[in-house]
C-alpha cells in the first residue's frame, strides 16, 4: 500500500489552535501515542500535506506521483474500523461521515484537498462509517482515556515481549498484570499503581518516584518523570521527557513540558516545552456548574460548548510562573508567560508576557533565545525552520 497522507487544512488548524500553531493536528498526542504514531504503530507510512504556509518546510513531505493514494484529514483518530475501510477503497471513493468527507483515494493531492475542505463534490460510491475527529482543544482530553485503551491494546499485543514486570518489593499494583504494560528500563520506587478500571503504561526510562498515586487508565510516555507524592488521576498523559507533579486528572502533557511541583491541572492540555511554576493550579469547574466557553481562534471569539469541565489550554513554549492562578477553561498561545496574582484573562495571546495586571508583548528575539536554551538543556535545538514559525506566528498574532 503506498503512504497514507494526512492532510492539515486550515480549517483543522485553527480548530485545534494554539496546539497546532506550531505543528500540524497529525502531531498532536491522544492517548499514548500521537495521531501520525496510530498510523504508523499499525505498519502504515504516513506523508504530510499542510494548507498552513509557514509550516510546509518542517512538516510537508509529501512525493506527488501518478498513482492513487489515500489522503486523510489530520484530525482524525484512526480506528480499526476506518482503516480496514482504507485499505479497500478504490481510486475515486471517500469516506464519509455525518456529511462530511475525511478520506478519499485520488491520484491528485488538488483533488483531495478540494473535497476534503468541501470545495467539490465526490461523484464515486461513498463508504460512510462512524468517525473521531478532533474539532477542538476540548476533545483531546475528552477522547484521551479511551485511546489510552486503545493504544495500550496496540502496543501490549504487538510487542508483548517488551514487558518487563515491577521488581521494586515496596511498589503496590492492583489490578490485573495484563493491564500494566511496561517497558524496558523503567524506574519505579514505594508507588501505588491501580489498573482496576483502566490500564496505565509507563514507557522507556520513565521514572516512577517514591510516593506516587497512579490510577489508570494512564500513559506515562519515554523518559517521563513523575515526581515525588505526585497524585497522576485517571484519563492522563505524561508526554516524553516530561515531568509531572501535584495532582493531575483527565490531562495531556505533549512531550518535554514540566509540572514539577504541586498545584492541580484537570481536563486540560498542555503542549511541547511547557513549565508551570510551582503551585500553579487551573480551576476545571465553574463555581454555578454551568457549561463552559471556549476561546476559538476559528471564530476568533468565545465559543459556547456543552461541557462543564475545562481547565487549561496551553500551546508550545509557553511558561507559568509559582502561584499562577488559571480559571475554568483558560486558553494560553504560544511563548507566552503568565504570571503574578489574581487570575489573568481567559484568552492569552501567543508572546504575552504578563498577568492579571496587564500584558506586554514578549520580543521575538528574546523568546527564541529562551526557548533554544530551554531546549539546550535536552540536548536540542531551536532550529531555523522553528525560528520561522516563531517569526509568522510572532507576526500575526501581535
Amino acid at each position: 500500500m503506498k503512504p497514507i497522507v494526512l492532510l492539515d487544512t486550515q480549517k483543522v488548524h485553527l480548530q485545534l489552535a494554539p496546539l497546532t500553531l506550531t505543528k500540524p493536528a497529525s502531531k498532536l498526542r491522544c492517548g499514548i501515542l500521537t495521531i501520525e504514531e496510530k498510523y504508523m504503530q499499525r505498519g502504515l507510512k504516513v506523508q504530510t500535506i499542510t494548507q498552513v504556509g509557514y509550516l510546509k518546510e518542517k512538516f510537508e513531505n509529501f512525493s506527488a506521483s501518478d498513482d492513487a493514494h489515500v489522503f486523510i484529514l489530520s484530525n482524525v483518530i484512526p480506528t480499526e474500523e476506518f482503516l480496514n475501510q482504507v485499505q479497500h477503497l478504490e481510486d475515486g471513493q471517500a469516506i464519509h461521515c455525518k456529511d462530511n468527507i475525511f478520506a478519499i483515494k485520488t491520484s491528485s493531492a488538488e483533488h483531495a484537498l478540494a473535497v476534503l475542505t468541501s470545495a467539490e463534490r465526490v461523484k464515486n460510491k461513498i463508504v460512510e462509517i462512524d468517525l473521531i475527529q478532533l474539532s477542538t482543544p476540548m476533545d483531546l482530553f475528552m477522547n484521551n482515556g479511551d485511546q489510552i485503551k486503545a493504544d495500550f491494546k496496540l502496543l501490549s499485543t504487538k510487542d508483548s515481549k517488551n514487558y518487563f514486570p515491577i521488581a521494586d518489593p515496596h511498589t503496590i499494583v492492583y489490578g490485573d498484570k495484563d493491564a500494566i504494560f511496561i517497558e524496558e528500563g523503567v524506574s519505579c520506587k514505594a508507588a501505588i499503581i491501580n489498573a482496576e478500571n483502566g490500564p496505565v503504561y509507563i514507557g522507556k526510562h520513565a521514572k516512577i518516584n517514591e510516593g506516587s498515586i497512579i490510577q489508570g487508565p494512564v500513559a506515562i510516555c519515554d523518559h517521563a518523570e513523575i515526581r515525588i507524592g505526585a497524585k497522576i488521576r485517571p484519563d492522563t498523559t505524561v508526554g516524553p521527557n516530561s515531568k509531572v507533579g501535584g495532582e493531575v486528572s483527565n490531562s495531556i502533557f505533549m512531550a518535554y513540558s514540566n509540572k514539577a511541583h504541586d498545584g492541580f491541572l484537570g481536563n486540560s492540555v498542555i503542549g511541547e516545552w511547557c513549565n508551570l511554576g510551582a503551585d500553579t493550579n487551573s480551576s476545571n469547574l465553574k463555581n454555578n456548574y454551568s457549561p463552559v466557553s471556549l476561546y476559538s481562534y476559528l471564530n476568533r471569539d468565545y465559543r459556547p460548548t456543552q461541557q462543564l469541565f475545562c481547565g487549561l489550554i496551553m500551546g508550545d513554549y509557553s511558561k507559568s510562573g509559582i502561584n499562577t492562578m488559571f480559571n475554568t477553561a483558560t486558553v494560553v498561545g504560544v511563548s507566552a508567560n503568565v504570571y503574578g496574582a489574581d487570575f489573568p484573562p481567559k484568552f492569552i495571546p501567543s508572546f504575552s508576557w504578563g498577568g492579571a495586571q496587564g500584558f506586554q508583548t514578549y520580543l521575538l528575539d528574546k523568546a527564541t533565545e529562551a526557548a533554544d536554551r530551554m531546549m539546550q538543556r535536552r540536548q536540542l535545538a531551536l532550529d531555523e525552520q522553528l525560528q520561522k514559525i516563531f517569526k509568522q506566528i510572532h507576526i500575526s498574532e501581535q
